[in-house]
C-alpha cells in the first residue's frame, strides 16, 4: 500500500472515531471490517510511513510507539473535555432562553487552557523524543503530524459541506 493510501486510509478511521458517515464517504469503505481491526491497520501503516520517512532502528520505532501511547492517552483526555465545553458552548448559542454570559465566560476560560495543556503536551512530547531521535527526525515527524492533520481537516470540512456530519453550525462549536 502507498503511503498516499495508508494516510488517506487513516483519515477514514479518524474521522469514523467521531463521525462514521463521514469516514464512511472518505474511504469509500462500507465498513465491512470491525473499527478496531481497522484502526490496528492503520496505525501499522502509519508507523510504517513515519519509519519509512524518518528513516528510524527498530529500538527507535519501540521508543516512539511508547512514547506516542503515552501522550495520545493525554491527547484523548482533552479531546473529550472540549467536546463536552463546545457541546455545552452550542447548546448556549442555540437554546430558548437567553445566553448566560457567566457560563459562557467560564467556558471560554476552559478553552483555553485546554490549549495550554495541548501546548504543554507537546512540549512533553518533544522532550523525550529528543532523547532518542535528531532534531532532523523531530522535524520531519512534527511535518508528518501536520499533513496528516490537515488532511482530517480537510476530510472534515469537505464531509460538513455535504452535510454529512451532524454539528455543523455556523459558529463552528
Amino acid at each position: 500500500m502507498t503511503a498516499r493510501r495508508a494516510l488517506t486510509l487513516a483519515l477514514a478511521v479518524i474521522l469514523a472515531s467521531a463521525h462514521p458517515a463521514a469516514a464512511q464517504q472518505a474511504s469509500g469503505d462500507t465498513n465491512r471490517q470491525p473499527r478496531r481491526q481497522l484502526l490496528e491497520q492503520v496505525k501499522q501503516r502509519w508507523m510504517a510511513v513515519v519509519r519509512d520517512r524518518l528513516q528510524l532502528t527498530d529500538a527507535q520505532m519501540a521508543r516512539l510507539e511508547e512514547t506516542n501511547r503515552h501522550f495520545s492517552a493525554q491527547r484523548s483526555q482533552l479531546n473529550q473535555a472540549e467536546r463536552g465545553i463546545r457541546g455545552e458552548m452550542r447548546g448556549q448559542l442555540s437554546g430558548t432562553a437567553t445566553a448566560d454570559d457567566k457560563r459562557l465566560a467560564v467556558l471560554i476560560d476552559s478553552l483555553l487552557d485546554i490549549q495550554r495543556q495541548r501546548l504543554e503536551i507537546v512540549r512533553g512530547e518533544q522532550r523525550e523524543l529528543a532523547l532518542f531521535i535528531t532534531p532532523l527526525q523531530r522535524v520531519r515527524y512534527l511535518a508528518l503530524q501536520e499533513q496528516l492533520r490537515q488532511r482530517v481537516e480537510a476530510l472534515r470540512q469537505r464531509a460538513r459541506a455535504g452535510g454529512t456530519l451532524p454539528d455543523s453550525d455556523p459558529g463552528g462549536f
